[in-house]
């Protein structure tokens, strides 16, 4: 399955990467930074978060081959367009709140936008940090 994932250098997004490939490793992964601007720091900022999020891939799962993209626009925008130039059938992102995972009540208007763009794909919001039994719903009442 080639699945791709939004990385932004967060915490989150970092700890989301890590879930994504402790559970089944994707066979192909696209890893996507999109840069709000063609500025110099804002693209020097992006290769280093493509650097890093490639470094834990080869990591936790050695046999996945990986791709990198930096793109510079709309999240929601480039992550439709990126989904299609390399025909992805998973989409995944962290959440940066783990009390709204993994019962969401609203999607951003970019994963909405996601999800309106490409239809037939599977979303994923990944958890952005340690989501507990509790959270989950697991455990005693």
């Amino acid at each position: 399955m080639r699945t791709l994932i939004l990385v932004d250098g967060s915490r989150p997004s970092q700890h989301g990467l890590e879930a994504l490939l402790s559970e089944t490793p994707p066979e192909e992964l696209v890893l996507l930074f999109v840069s709000p601007s063609a500025r110099r720091a804002d693209l020097e900022h992006g290769r280093r978060v493509l650097e890093l999020a490639k470094r834990t891939c080869a990591s936790l799962a050695p046999a996945s081959a990986v791709q990198a993209c930096l793109e510079v626009g709309d999240l929601a925008e480039c992550t439709c367009a990126v989904a299609k130039k390399h025909g992805v059938e998973h989409i995944a992102c962290s959440s940066h709140d783990a009390s709204s995972f993994p019962y969401l009540e609203e999607t951003s208007a970019a994963t909405r936008l996601i999800c309106d763009e490409v239809p037939g794909y599977e979303v994923e919001v990944l958890p952005g940090e340690d989501v507990t039994e509790n959270e989950l719903g697991v455990g005693t009442v």
